[in-house]
């Protein structure tokens, strides 16, 4: 069988981006490490500097097959492994160990719902102070920082509250109404020590 043309158009060669284009590094980077410079790689690499959420592989593969309709699940997971490897995006599992991919590479933290899944970013001076003062303390030098906080969004948090108090109201429940934290008397505060 011999392809049709618009599957040769979007696995061919990538032309070389302009130097201002801000491909221009990720193509200096594959050119460095021996890689091929594609259509797909560029468009995937688009995608995670334009995005303000975290997406998966399959998120991407979506967005991808718009510009190049012939693009396979297995290329972008190729893709993705890739560009971990070699630093241009940041693998990240969250909610059941999904990969979700983050293309923001200055030092920050993820707030991780347990619940629904949603992954936000933490940009906070208090990260770059923290970097610092541990590699001043141990003598290292730190190229890579990563933390990620686990907990309950707002919403998810809500939704728990207004659960257990339903439950609370209904007279079922007198266990887990004496075994809330909260309910132990009430939590001194530092001031107050």
């Amino acid at each position: 069988m011999i392809p049709n043309k618009k599957y040769i158009e979007t696995t061919r060669r990538a032309t070389a981006p302009e130097k201002n284009s801000p491909a221009a590094p990720l193509a200096a980077m594959l050119h460095a490490r021996g890689l091929r410079v594609t259509s797909q790689k560029l468009a995937v690499y688009r995608l995670l500097q334009q995005t303000n959420y975290h997406p998966t592989p399959e998120m991407i593969h979506a967005e991808v097959r718009r510009s190049h309709p012939m693009t396979g699940l297995g290329t972008i997971y190729q893709i993705l492994e890739q560009f971990h490897r070699i630093g241009v995006a940041r693998r990240i599992f969250s909610n059941g160990n999904r990969q979700r991919y983050d293309g923001k590479l200055d030092p920050h933290a993820h707030f991780v719902c347990e619940r629904c899944g949603r992954l936000d970013d933490v940009e906070d001076r208090f990260i770059d102070r923290f970097k610092a003062r541990l590699g001043r303390k141990y003598d290292f030098h730190i190229r890579r920082l990563y933390f990620e906080f686990s907990g309950l969004c707002a919403r998810c948090a809500g939704s728990g509250r207004r659960l257990n108090r339903r439950l609370e109201h209904s007279g079922n429940c007198a266990r887990l109404k004496e075994s809330r934290p909260h309910s132990l008397g009430r939590v001194k505060r530092r001031s107050e020590s």
